[in-house]
């Protein structure tokens, strides 16, 4: 605000809250806002957020961990900061196009509230995310020491802020809330966001490689190692948004233009704290896609049809006949059975756990089908069966012709 001396009877809402830089005229009117973005990304990020906290929910309804109740007060807190954030979206414009009448008791308060709530909610997102790894690494004594660190220095970095709102940004004894706006008080909590922020870009960083070092030793081939730790990857987007936001504390230091710039702080920190909310329901949201959306009739065609341009694209003209000599190529018949087969020899090195931390290994059938195409020999049965040491070996007389659209 101005630090100009008004004079009495003035009209405060013909004053601009800050001195326009040269050549600059104030506009109460029609001036430039981040409001609609503002508006459209607390849109889209809670969404999104609650999407996927929806499908945690159902996978895990039955048996809830506290991973899962720390997502839901996580989801509650931050659905309504995002509210507070947004019930002041008019101030999302250059401070000198703020005239002084809007800074009432009613805002103060409000920025004490969203204040407040800041810290919990990101505090209970990224919890999430770290019990999540005690859940699916429990066997793993690094992951354990190193989340248990990391709870500690999130404790202390987010709920520190609630601390210093509470000490700075509320009214004191015999003091009101307009006093605030005299007293200088609330803006010194702005030197603590710089340190939040590097503490933040250090625990994103942190829950962004803690599991992949883990997942890539995994005994399963190259293109299942990547697909695993591709589940985690999303925590990229909050390292991201963390560094962001962290440009932007330190850029309100000094600052004349302090409402555009916390706008922009605003939107980096939605961000941050959806993208939380996503990455500790990835796993449940795969498990949820595997087992409710791949099996839909709609899927399988979308898949067939892919397949069938991919077929298109990269065949070489043969015809029906040729598919069926090279069904193997097609139906992945001993290609299956070695998926299986290392599927199965991966499950003694993955966690297995229920609830959102399962990556549903028992789903696989723990006997292997090994099918072989062809005709049968003169000294053979038309199909015979026997038990081996690695499950059933079938062999099958195939004479129907194998089209690429029957694989899903």
């Amino acid at each position: 605000m101005s630090s100009l001396t008004i004079p009495p009877g003035t009209d405060l809402c013909q004053l601009p809250a800050a001195m326009p830089p040269p050549g600059v005229v104030p506009n109460f009117v029609d001036p430039e806002s981040l409001a609609p973005a503002l508006i459209a990304v607390s849109a889209v990020m809670l969404t999104w957020s609650t999407i996927f906290i929806a499908a945690r929910l159902w996978m895990n309804w039955r048996d809830l961990k506290l991973a899962d109740y720390f997502a839901i007060i996580a989801c509650v807190l931050n659905a309504a900061y995002t509210g507070l954030i947004l019930s002041v979206a008019r101030y999302s414009r250059h401070q000198w196009n703020v005239p002084i009448c809007w800074y009432t008791a009613t805002y103060l308060k409000l920025i004490f509230s969203f204040g407040m709530l800041l810290g919990p909610a990101i505090f209970f997102a990224k919890a999430a995310i770290l019990l999540l790894y005690l859940q699916i690494f429990s066997a793993n004594r690094t992951i354990r020491i190193t989340v248990y660190i990391l709870m500690v220095v999130l404790t202390l970095t987010y709920w520190t802020n609630s601390i210093l709102e509470i000490a700075f940004a509320c009214p004191r004894p015999g003091e009101t809330w307009i006093d605030l706006l005299t007293s200088g008080n609330p803006g010194k909590i702005i030197y603590f966001g710089p340190v939040q922020g590097s503490l933040a870009v250090v625990i994103d960083i942190a829950i962004f490689i803690l599991p992949l070092p883990v997942l890539w030793k995994l005994n399963m081939p190259l293109r299942r190692r990547i697909a695993l730790c591709a589940v985690f990857f999303t925590a990229l987007m909050g390292v991201i948004a963390s560094v962001i936001a962290l440009y932007g504390r330190i850029k309100l230091l000094g600052t004349p233009d302090l409402t555009w710039l916390e706008t922009q702080l605003f939107i980096c920190i939605i961000v941050e704290n959806n993208v939380a909310l996503v990455v500790c329901c990835v796993p449940a949201f795969k498990n949820m896609c595997k087992k409710h959306i791949a099996e839909t009739r709609v899927w399988k065609a979308f898949i067939s049809r892919i397949h069938r341009r991919r077929s298109g694209r990269g065949g070489d003209g043969r015809g029906g006949k040729d598919v069926e000599k090279d069904g193997n190529r097609h139906c992945g018949g001993p290609r299956l059975a070695q998926d299986y087969l290392n599927t199965e020899n991966s499950k003694e090195s993955t966690y297995e756990n229920e609830g959102s931390g399962s990556y549903d290994a028992s789903s696989y059938s723990s006997r292997v089908v090994h099918i072989h195409g062809g005709t049968k020999e003169e000294n053979e049965m038309p199909e015979s069966a026997n038990a081996g040491a690695n499950g059933i070996v079938r062999n099958i007389d195939i004479t129907h012709e194998v089209h690429p659209e029957h694989v899903v």
